[in-house]
């Protein structure tokens, strides 16, 4: 049986903003309008998890409320990149032995 692993990546303005929720760019400028050209682009970041085994899903896009210059929120358009890998999935037999099961707890 096959098993994936996921990541879901917000971008806006041609740079990923976040992955999993964690933001990508200088933690000082984190969550802000501001703070996203020091995040990856877009077309790198996905050759570098292409090297890691990610594929890209589908992207969706979106709209988000941000805080832009002076706090004041601004409707950004954006996108959400689905992203997933092959994982491995351990065995019966290398989770709990040769028997298959699970040690008795007593």
């Amino acid at each position: 049986m096959k098993s994936f692993e996921h990541r879901i990546c917000s971008v806006i303005y041609d740079r990923v903003g976040s992955v999993n929720g964690e933001w990508q760019g200088d933690e000082e400028l984190a969550g802000s309008l501001d703070g996203m050209d020091s995040c990856p682009m877009t077309a790198e970041y996905l050759d570098e998890a292409a090297l890691e085994g990610w594929q890209l899903v589908t992207a969706v896009p979106s709209v988000l409320w941000a805080k832009g210059k002076g706090d004041k929120p601004k409707k950004v358009r954006c996108h959400i990149l689905y992203l997933r890998r092959e994982c491995e999935v351990p065995s019966i037999e290398e989770l709990f032995g040769e028997g298959g099961q699970p040690p008795s707890s007593q």
